[in-house]
């Protein structure tokens, strides 16, 4: 079954800070793609968008979130998904189920530590001694009315909860506590029964024994109760310094908190040991609250890791066999075993070795087999990958195309890139795998086009027309810089050169006059590069004019051979520049562009031009050149024109 999915400019607009052209499309499934992309044009917002809205569509892929799949110890390397991301999660619910620990809080303030004593007081006291349960959506619904009980009135309420209960008989709201209220009452009932009567006045019912028999066993329960209550009383009072008639005008406020509790259903509902749990203090309360959102958060992201990990470790499975000889023969390593119950992948290494002795490339390399691996046995018909070269070095570069090619007859791949090597070693191992494109910004909008090119790429050369003669003005220039024959120098400006009909003041004159519109109007990838190569070798014999220009008589900047020889002249270290032309034009300014000024040089400089080139977007190629302009030209300078007017500071 072919999964494709088409995204179109109305798609993608919702990454809100990329404007796409009205016909930019992503097709995604149906071929194996490679997307070359420059730095800082959109693709890993690209790559991130595809991975938030179309999470369960496809398996991905990329560097970045790879390295949190592997952990080190002193002698085992352990693989598994979003191992350390996990670990991080669950040391942080960890850290604040410590410290809001509530089981401690309840044992601190109501003295309660066991399950026995917890339990005699309410079912749900208990289930507050357990911080994960008693944070999950803490609150307090009925905050205002609880916070009317003095707190530790309340703290004295809940203790003697279950002796308060017995003592006022409570079904659905406690009768005021009054002293000798039901006394009083049994005493006048007493006053109309006959000795031995055992029929209730009442009800008409026939007891076992004497009414006034029962009524006497209850006056003595109760009277029981109410001492064993008083002495309570007295007793969790006094130790906070309270006086007895203190203690005394406190009853009347413990018998109205008992209302307030019992009508409420404060303790079912637990909000009284919410209560509590925050010490009855406002800030504390919304820290709990803050607490418990927070760990909700957590708990769903670790489980949502735990289920990824899980169908992450039933995919490696299914292909351990493989997987075992593949890194028995490739790395050195003593064994690999794979761990059931934390889902990972545990490779143990030789006697004298250590982790550390493993290079980073080896190490970041087994991390992307074992994603390899998981995406090709999953489920998933589409892996996406995001820049699976970076931080490798050329043999392991190889290493991972090929293993992407080898398994594109079980999976369609789809890469996201800035880095052109991708490509031009897919097109050395396989060269119809896959559909190359490239994503370009120009003039704002974002626009993806077909790479039509099944050669090396990134030899100028093979992009140029095969026979000289079919070369263009411009095409010309960019061969010579492959085959100089003693034509430096139109490559250099320390005079005008003129030299087989190649003249350096042409290579200026392209930059003088650079409009965009000329170089990268509707031009296919091809064009682009060859131009890019152009403009790059242009603008670095138009710097060297400039210099010449402001500088015409100084001999010995003459006799130096490169632009950086001549920037170290010009613009000294920690001296006072010689420089005479605009004060825009320092030497932080030349130096962090140096590359781009020295990448056509040589001839074997150009042998991948495009590296940098390929780096900038359109935009940010042409804002580069007319930046450079910019600093020469300011009005300030003594000359602000290639043509030689003079102009006065």
């Amino acid at each position: 079954m072919n999964y494709t999915i088409t995204l179109t400019n109305k798609e993608l607009c919702a990454i809100g800070h990329l404007n796409f052209a009205d016909d930019f499309e992503l097709q995604i499934g149906k071929e194996n793609s490679i997307i070359l992309a420059a730095n800082g044009i959109g693709k890993t917002s690209i790559y991130k968008h595809l991975k938030e809205f179309f999470k369960d569509d496809f398996s991905y892929i990329d560097y970045e979130e790879s390295k949190d799949s592997l952990k080190k110890a002193k002698r085992q390397i352990v693989i598994g998904l979003d191992i350390n991301v996990l670990e991080a999660k669950k040391q942080e619910r960890d850290s604040l189920l410590k410290e809001y620990d509530t089981s401690k809080i309840i044992k601190d303030q109501l003295e309660i530590s066991t399950k026995t004593a917890a339990i005699e007081i309410s079912n749900e006291l208990e289930n507050k001694r357990n911080t994960i349960n008693a944070l999950r959506d803490f609150k307090i619904n009925n905050y205002e009315k609880i916070q009317k009980i003095d707190f530790d009135v309340l703290k004295f309420i809940i203790k003697n909860f279950s002796l308060l209960n017995k003592l006022k008989k409570i079904e659905i709201e406690i009768r005021s506590i009054k002293d000798n209220f039901l006394s009083k009452a049994i005493e006048n009932v007493e006053k109309y029964l006959e000795d031995g009567e055992s029929k209730c006045p009442i009800c008409d019912t026939e007891k076992s024994i004497s009414i006034a028999g029962i009524l006497e066993n209850k006056k003595q329960v109760m009277s029981k109760m109410n001492d064993e209550f008083t002495k309570k009383i007295f007793d969790y009072f006094s130790k906070q310094n309270k006086t007895a008639e203190e203690i005394k005008e406190l009853i009347p406020q413990i018998e109205e908190g008992m209302k307030v509790i019992v009508k409420h259903d404060l303790v079912n509902s637990g909000d009284a040991f919410n209560y509590i749990i925050v010490g009855g203090d406002d800030e504390v309360y919304e820290k709990f609250k803050n607490v418990s959102r927070k760990l909700d958060i957590l708990s769903n992201d670790i489980s949502k890791i735990e289920k990824e990990k899980e169908d992450f470790y039933k995919s490696l499975k299914n292909t351990s066999k493989e997987i075992r000889h593949k890194f028995l023969k490739n790395f050195k390593i003593e064994s690999i075993n794979f761990d059931e119950k934390d889902k990972n992948i545990v490779i143990d290494i030789p006697k004298g070795r250590e982790v550390s002795s493993y290079s980073t490339g080896e190490l970041n390399l087994m991390v992307f087999l074992v994603n390899i691996y998981a995406g090709v046995n999953g489920e998933k018909e589409v892996v996406v990958i995001d820049d699976p070269l970076s931080s490798y070095d050329i043999v392991n570069q190889y290493k991972i195309v090929y293993e992407i090619i080898k398994n594109t007859k079980h999976k369609k791949f789809f890469i996201l890139t800035h880095n052109p090597d991708t490509l031009n070693i897919a097109l050395s191992q396989h060269p119809s795998i896959f559909n190359f494109h490239y994503i370009e910004k120009q003039d704002g909008k974002l626009n993806i086009r077909v790479i039509n090119i099944r050669r090396n790429i990134f030899n100028v050369e093979e992009l140029l027309p095969e026979d000289p003669k079919d070369d263009s003005k411009k095409e010309s220039y960019i061969r010579l810089l492959f085959n100089r024959d003693n034509k430096d120098k139109i490559f250099h400006y320390d005079e005008s050169c003129v030299s087989d009909g190649y003249s350096n003041d042409f290579l200026v004159d392209i930059i003088d006059n650079f409009k965009s519109d000329s170089y990268f109007k509707d031009a296919d990838f091809g064009k682009n590069c060859l131009n890019k190569t152009l403009l790059l070798t242009a603008v670095r014999v138009w710097v060297e004019k400039q210099f010449y220009l402001n500088h015409q008589e100084d001999i010995k900047l003459k006799k130096l051979n490169s632009i950086g020889e001549k920037i170290d002249y010009l613009f000294p270290k920690d001296k006072t520049p010689l420089w005479k032309g605009s004060v825009s034009v320092s030497r932080e300014e030349l130096m962090i562009r140096k590359v781009m000024l020295n990448q056509n040089s040589h001839p074997e400089g150009c042998r991948y031009p495009f590296h940098y080139a390929l780096s900038l977007s359109i935009d940010d190629f042409v804002s580069e050149i007319e930046e450079i302009k910019k600093i020469f030209l300011e009005p300030d300078s003594e000359i602000n024109s290639s043509k030689g007017e003079t102009v006065t500071k």
